[in-house]
């Protein structure tokens, strides 16, 4: 041995605590894409809600601001690809990929 006494040695990671993530806590809506409409569906929410709409580039194309309650957003004007729905309140967010296929 070169560097140092030789011997056994052996290095231990512990993580203690760790905490699930617990939907309830982390939605503020349910995305949900219906493509026989051409639209999202967004439920659950008592908040108003900012619904941004990105491409697969992450450039926003599409953004409204909702009230609580169901929202049915029509994308009839959206080209086939691949998006990404941000819903967001001032303390919550839900995320959902899509694919626009015409």
């Amino acid at each position: 041995c070169d560097n140092g006494p030789c011997g056994q040695s052996s290095d231990a990671l512990v993580i203690e605590g760790v905490v699930g993530i617990d939907e309830d806590e982390t939605m503020v809506a349910t995305i949900h894409y219906d493509a026989t409409q051409h639209a999202l569906m967004l439920t659950g929410s008592s908040e108003t809600m900012d619904l941004v709409i990105h491409d697969a580039q992450g450039r926003p194309v599409q953004a409204a601001r909702a009230p609580g309650g169901t929202v049915l957003w029509k994308l009839d004007a959206l080209p086939s690809g691949v998006y990404v729905a941000v819903a967001a309140s001032t303390r919550r967010s839900s995320v959902l990929r899509f694919a626009v296929a015409r």
